[in-house]
């Protein structure tokens, strides 16, 4: 198998080498591999599919060995791997184990030389599932929510606008067209302005005031008879 050379570190770490996804590692002397799924033997080295328990110990997920790194010059030995989730493992590389967390693993002392022992074993004692990206939605266009934009699955367009010329005149302002709009009404006819003129007062209108008559010229002391002394109608007394 072709070495990865994604894996490759440019020195080396205090106990192993970790990618830019994995965690620094740490030696551990006995771990508990209780609930660990661990493979070893033929099966180091082989594209391999795992269910392990996932991150929150409530389920299993699967995880997929994708690749592995061989020992220079010796058929069979590997010196590390790569994984498709985020895992926390142990892995055995002769008599020295290491806790590591990510998505790859390489031997701190390198790819070759008699420090860089192959890969023992390799325990995963979780994994966290990648979620899956929402589907593309080949409906919403512009990523509103909906599907009723122009263009989009469920557009319905719009009505056209109604004919509201009616007589082809140019506007819809005739009787009968969408935009007429009466005439307001005729004011009530007054009955009391016989004349149109705006007031009640003319003769023969409901508020007429007949002018007083003219004076009597008979009447000179204003008593409305003419019978005085002086006065027309006055009548001499017998003497």
């Amino acid at each position: 198998m072709n070495r990865m050379s994604l894996f490759l570190c440019a020195g080396a770490l205090v106990a192993g080498c970790a990618t830019e996804s994995s965690t620094v590692e740490q030696n551990v002397t006995q771990p508990d591999l209780s609930g660990c799924v661990k493979i070893e033997g033929s099966d180091i080295g082989r594209i391999i599919t795992l269910e392990v328990p996932d991150a929150d110990g409530t389920g299993t997920v699967s995880i997929t060995f994708t690749g592995w790194i061989s020992k220079d010059g010796e058929n069979g030995e590997y010196v590390g791997f790569d994984l498709d989730l985020d895992a926390t493992f142990y892995v055995k590389s002769g008599t020295e184990i290491v806790e590591a967390s990510g998505t790859s693993w390489l031997n701190a002392n390198g790819t070759s030389g008699p420090a860089a022992k192959g890969i023992s074993y390799v325990a995963i004692c979780g994994a966290d599932e990648e979620e899956p990206p929402p589907p593309v939605d080949e409906c919403d266009n512009n990523d509103d929510g909906d599907h009723t934009d122009e263009g989009e699955c469920d557009y319905v367009p719009p009505p056209p606008p109604p004919d509201c010329d009616h007589n082809d005149d140019g506007d819809s302002t005739d009787d009968g067209e969408c935009d007429y709009v009466p005439p307001p009404p005729p004011p009530p006819v007054d009955e009391c302005d016989g004349n149109d003129d705006g007031d009640h007062t003319d003769e023969g209108e409901c508020d007429y005031v007949p002018p007083p008559p003219p004076p009597n010229p008979c009447d000179h002391n204003g008593d409305g008879d003419s019978t005085d002394e002086g006065e027309c109608h006055y009548v001499c007394p017998n003497p």
